[in-house]
């Protein structure tokens, strides 16, 4: 759980390799709660808008839109899971959701399955769909990036390679990346204070004492799990700004290309992990 005011989105990633999605080249499907708040008419308004960044930044590279499912909550969202997506069961798909779709303080909360994005909005009674707009496209572009992340990859070398590490890098980039162009490339007309959001990381990180190079693996420690986003966001933040934003995906480009990950960070970025990681911890 993210903890700041500013910073309102967490994420997870459900993967099912031999997934294939049923909804061709993207699409919203949204359920009917969604659609009664005019909410799902904004989710195709903020992905055409990250769809183009993403061009932006891939560089002429093509991807795939994968289709975006967006409820209110689990039990809404299964039966079009059902019919757009082959990724998960009902039993991964509730626990996923059942934990954070019900409370407020999340506002908006994703998941990228493998084949699609499912989308789960917390509706105030009082709030205006507009309002909606920037929990909406936080959550959105995060999911929408992991799934760029795994098309450049490739899922063929996800599922040949057991090592997570080995498989797609680093866990601090996947998530701090994914944090990271969520929060400055989400939404296009939302007033979003970057610099606050920053100032939140770093004060958070301030207090964290394992070194990003214990990040590279995933952990079920709470701990260990914010450390890995609120330091992945700051050092994914520096790789941009040292080599451009579409440095990022280029290095999960090398990646699919059957680089290992350290050449592919050395390839992408100009500079040795083992270099980084000094750098990074002395900044």
């Amino acid at each position: 759980m993210l903890k700041t005011a500013q910073i309102v989105v967490t994420s997870s990633v459900l993967l099912c390799m031999s997934a294939v999605s049923t909804l061709a080249d993207g699409g919203v499907v949204a359920a009917s709660a969604i659609k009664a708040r005019g909410l799902d008419r904004i989710v195709v308004d903020v992905l055409s808008h990250q769809t183009a960044v993403l061009g932006d930044q891939l560089d002429g590279r093509e991807f795939t839109v994968p289709p975006v499912i967006v409820a209110t909550d689990a039990d809404d969202l299964w039966p079009l899971f059902q019919e757009h997506s082959a990724s998960l069961n009902e039993e991964e798909l509730s626990d996923a959701f059942k934990r954070r779709c019900t409370s407020p303080n999340d506002r908006a909360f994703g998941v990228f399955t493998g084949d699609a994005i499912a989308l789960c909005v917390f509706l105030s009674e009082t709030s205006a769909p507009e309002a909606e707009r920037k929990f909406i496209s936080i959550a959105l572009a995060h999911e929408l990036y992991h799934s760029v992340q795994f098309q450049s990859v490739g899922l063929s070398r996800l599922a040949e390679i057991d090592d997570t590490l080995d498989a797609f890098g680093p866990a601090w980039l996947m998530e701090g990346s994914a944090f990271y162009f969520g929060e400055f490339f989400g939404c296009d007309t939302c007033d979003l204070d970057i610099e606050s959001v920053t100032d939140g990381v770093r004060e958070l990180t301030s207090r964290i004492t394992t070194p990003l190079s214990k990040l590279e693996y995933f952990s079920d420690d709470p701990r260990l799990a914010d450390a890995m986003y609120y330091k992945g966001f700051l050092a994914a933040m520096m790789l941009a700004h040292d080599h451009g934003d579409g440095a990022i995906l280029e290095f999960y480009h090398r990646m699919g290309e059957g680089h290992d990950w350290k050449s592919a960070f050395r390839s992408a970025f100009a500079e040795d992990i083992t270099e980084f990681y000094v750098r990074f911890e002395s900044g």
